[in-house]
């Protein structure tokens, strides 16, 4: 009977035990499980992040790439160097302004006449488009012009060149750096110091018409 007793506890011992064993061992799956899901979990973020990473590195770069267009800057400058080439003209053509203004607007007449057939020539060669006359805008600017004389006209118009050449030299000074074109690029290290002298030219006249209404003379 003692044997039997002792039997039978052994046989819940080891019922137990293996009972805990199971459950052990279920636990450990369901923890080895969980541990590779999360491990799976974050492989696949680290994965998705990184093409999103170069996703947007690709479309930086594409960015940079497209930020500059050479059909856009000969456009954009030729416009300009027609308008100017205009204006110059009507200062050349008024007799009531001074000698400097005159000088100013002969030189820019020249120069800017030049450059722009030499960039005709370019936009021929890499089959950009390149304008033909002013727009509307620029031709109701040209009008206003017209429609001034003397001081009015020297003040207005000397004001406008220094205001177009520093917009002309920074659209310059941005293009050196991302044009590939290399003769493109020729025109524009050699036009660059010549609306240098332009702007500098003008605002020493600007300097001194502004002296000479306040009563300073040389």
């Amino acid at each position: 009977m003692m044997i039997k007793k002792i039997s039978l506890t052994v046989l819940m011992i080891a019922l137990l035990c293996i009972t805990a064993m199971g459950q052990t061992d279920t636990t450990s799956k369901d923890s080895y499980q969980k541990n590779q899901n999360d491990q799976l979990h974050k492989d696949q973020k680290m994965h998705g992040d990184h093409k999103m990473h170069k996703k947007h590195e690709g479309h930086s770069q594409s960015s940079d790439s497209m930020s500059f267009s050479a059909e856009e800057f000969i456009r954009d400058v030729a416009k300009g160097g027609m308008l100017e080439v205009k204006l110059g003209e009507l200062a050349l053509e008024k007799e009531d302004v001074s000698q400097e203004v005159r000088d100013l607007g002969h030189m820019i007449v020249q120069n800017h006449a030049n450059a722009n057939q030499q960039l005709k020539d370019i936009a021929g060669n890499i089959q950009a488009e390149f304008p033909d006359e002013l727009d509307q805008e620029q031709q109701q600017k040209v009008e206003k012009f017209q429609e001034m004389s003397g001081e009015e006209f020297g003040q207005e118009y000397v004001d406008l060149m220094i205001e177009d050449h520093k917009e002309d030299i920074s659209k310059f000074e941005q293009a050196k750096s991302k044009v590939e074109n290399n003769e493109l690029q020729s025109w524009i290290d050699t036009t660059l110091p010549v609306l240098k002298q332009h702007l500098q030219l003008a605002q020493n006249i600007q300097e001194h018409i502004n002296n000479e209404d306040s009563g300073i003379r040389y």
